[in-house]
């Protein structure tokens, strides 16, 4: 039962993270920008959105795997090697949004050479 509260405390900490990596990033992406998306300009602004949110969410990767590493490191293997799966497991969802992040807006880009 133990292991279940934990896996499902972690579960929801991560998506809380991931879904508010935009927020963290500055104003992001909003469904109003989309709507009125037509022209280059807007579609690479939004593109432009997207990679500095994936540069954000990579770097918050970044962090986890070097956390990950000390808690593999640290003094006390038993919490340390569940906090290092812990982090491992949010780099590796960071690391999906920004690749996830790039797609979007390798899309936009081709929407904005389109609009030309």
């Amino acid at each position: 039962m133990k292991k279940f509260t934990s896996w499902l405390a972690g579960g929801l900490a991560m998506l809380a993270l991931i879904v508010a990596a935009p927020a963290a990033t500055g104003e992001g992406v909003t469904q109003a920008q989309i709507e009125a998306a037509s022209t280059s300009v807007q579609h690479e602004a939004i593109a432009q959105s997207y990679e500095e949110e994936a540069a954000a969410t990579e770097s918050r990767a970044d962090s986890h795997a070097k956390m990950a590493q000390t808690y593999r490191l640290g003094l006390n293997k038993t919490s340390g090697a569940s906090m290092a799966n812990h982090c491992g497991r949010l780099e590796e969802a960071f690391r999906s949004a920004a690749v996830e992040y790039r797609m979007l807006a390798k899309e936009h880009r081709e929407m904005a050479a389109a609009a030309r």
